[in-house]
């Protein structure tokens, strides 16, 4: 259950710097300084990963591993919801993520690639199309 949610933070956590979010996070609860130095350290242990898996990659797969894990965790959350009400949520979720995608930039804390909005709905899709399959082939039987 708690995988999908496992794969899509690891990316996140093998960053050279950190995102927006842990960077508030951890200078909130360390200290600003305290959490660089602890970062920093963390990078240099996490290079050789950043390396073998490359740029490219590295650069996209957070995005897919976010969508991935928010589209899991809304299949998990609306289970007993009825087809239209899960795939009104898996939207609204989608959503969410492109729209911050396209607003990073003017909101000052990122750049805008429209790579990653192919890998934010690709990454809905290899959650939301299995499990709905699943789930009608279910009600056949």
């Amino acid at each position: 259950m708690g995988a999908p949610l496992i794969l899509g933070c690891l990316p996140y956590v093998v960053r050279k710097a950190p995102v927006v979010l842990v960077a508030a996070l951890g200078g909130a609860v360390l200290g600003r300084a305290r959490f660089d130095e602890a970062w920093a350290r963390w990078a240099a242990h996490t290079r050789p990963v950043r390396a073998l898996v490359g740029p490219w990659i590295m650069g996209h797969a957070s995005d897919l591993g976010l969508a991935i894990a928010t589209a899991a965790f809304v299949d998990l959350a609306q289970s007993e919801s009825t087809r239209r009400t899960r795939l009104a949520w898996q939207a609204v979720a989608t959503g969410v993520l492109v729209g911050l995608e396209l607003l990073q930039a003017p909101l000052g804390f990122g750049t805008f690639d429209p790579v990653d909005v192919v890998m934010l709905l690709l990454g809905a899709l290899v959650v939301v199309a299995p499990s709905e399959t699943a789930r009608a082939r279910r009600t056949l039987v």
